[in-house]
């Protein structure tokens, strides 16, 4: 995003104070944008920036343009101001935006610094907002503590990868090889674990060690979840995902 547009993102950021709760519209709006940010639907979000139905509609489109385009320094400000702003009149869309911040820091400094920092929003928003939201978070927080991170070998002078576009998908591909065999993977910046059908997986030459749950996605359609071990490494089952 170019600085002036940062500007009045910032500027309808400072605004939200003075926005009204607005009960049923809020879920609506946290919806959209979850999945227009998952998708990289940027057509989407421009036109929701640009004809906003109010401020908190504007300033949740910026920020969602801003993880699409990994502009992370500029989220993070601004969804901080947004938690702010919101926590005493909106807490439910206050957390929103305090989860979107802790996506951010996912993504720019790992899990570990991420989790940590999701116990904290867990402490700020207790008797603030409906617990079941916490809980989950709490849940997710749990399962996770003892997970060994993912490694990633990174070349020293850096590396660059194209990304092979598709119709109606604005997210990008990726193609890979594995054990002597290739496979288009899309790209998710949000993700964490990397996930692949069970017939890609057994392709690519990697091993189940058994169906230890599920997982569920934007279309909220369960799979099941198995760990695996793709040459000689073993991911424990939240890392990989197998639809059975």
């Amino acid at each position: 995003m170019s600085g002036k547009t940062i500007r009045k993102a910032r500027a309808a950021l400072l605004a939200l104070i003075a926005v009204p709760a607005s009960g049923s519209g809020a879920p609506s709006l946290e919806q959209v944008v979850r999945q227009a940010t998952a998708h990289g639907d940027v057509p989407a979000m421009a036109e929701l920036y640009r004809h906003p139905p109010d401020d908190v509609s504007r300033a949740l489109a910026a920020m969602a343009l801003e993880r699409i385009h990994f502009n992370l320094s500029a989220l993070s400000i601004d969804a901080q101001v947004c938690e702010r702003a919101l926590r005493d009149s909106r807490p439910d869309m206050a957390l929103f935006c305090a989860q979107f911040d802790n996506g951010n820091l996912r993504l720019a400094r790992g899990a570990a610094v991420a989790d940590a920092a999701e116990e904290d929003i867990i402490r700020r928003f207790a008797g603030k907002v409906a617990a079941g939201p916490l809980r989950k978070m709490q849940q997710y927080g749990d399962a996770h503590r003892d997970i060994p991170p993912m490694q990633v070998d990174v070349p020293a002078g850096g590396a660059t990868i194209p990304l092979v576009h598709r119709l109606r998908d604005n997210r990008g591909a990726l193609d890979v090889q594995a054990n002597g065999h290739t496979s288009r993977l899309v790209m998710d910046t949000g993700a964490g674990p990397l996930v692949l059908d069970e017939e890609t997986a057994r392709r690519l030459g990697v091993r189940m060690l058994g169906t230890s749950g599920k997982a569920r996605g934007l279309a909220r359609s369960a799979s099941h979840v198995r760990s695996c071990r793709p040459t000689g490494t073993t991911y424990p089952a939240r890392h990989v995902a197998s639809r059975c």
